[in-house]
């Protein structure tokens, strides 16, 4: 007997390894458990179980015929009310720009916060979330660095925002 964690860590390694972190790992292709031996889960659910358990953020593994063994669902546990952040692949789409964004960032500390050096901020950003856009894990995107969110009270206390909206691709 053998946990299911340590195969479905397997399935984000991969993820991670050779494919785009902010991409989804569930169903029979992505979410597929594989290991020479295994029968199944521990538990088979039923679909009326299931739809008790994943909208409190329970991703079980189930077993279809022909299809495996595999993670079932993309839920994170923040569920209510429920926002695109209820799902994983979100979660990690957001954390994945934050760490691209702040890389760019750390370029520019102690640079002067005018328009110029607002709009190479800008312009990067945008060629981040262009990226993410073109495999799939954002279908718009909008960053906003400019006067309506450099005010000069922000600017008084040495600081910059840049504003990202996203709207996250759909599994």
């Amino acid at each position: 007997v053998v946990p299911a964690a340590a195969l479905v860590s397997n399935n984000f390694m991969d993820k991670y390894a050779s494919r785009q972190p902010y991409y989804i790992v569930a169903g029979p292709t992505y979410g597929k458990l594989t290991e020479t031996g295994l029968i199944g889960p521990d538990y088979n659910f039923s679909r009326a179980e299931l739809d008790i358990l994943e909208p409190m953020g329970v991703n079980a593994t189930v077993y279809v015929p022909r299809k495996g063994t595999f993670i079932n669902s993309n839920q994170t546990d923040k569920q209510n009310p429920v926002t695109a952040l209820s799902k994983i692949n979100v979660r990690e789409l957001v954390i994945y720009i934050m760490d691209e964004v702040e890389k760019i960032l750390h370029a520019y500390q102690w640079e002067f916060n005018n328009q110029t050096v607002r709009n190479k901020i800008k312009d990067r950003a945008d060629s981040i979330c262009a990226r993410v856009q073109a495999n799939g894990g954002i279908q718009a995107y909008l960053n906003v660095m400019d006067d309506s969110n450099n005010t000069p009270d922000i600017i008084d206390n040495v600081m910059a925002i840049l504003s990202t909206h996203i709207e996250p691709g759909r599994g």
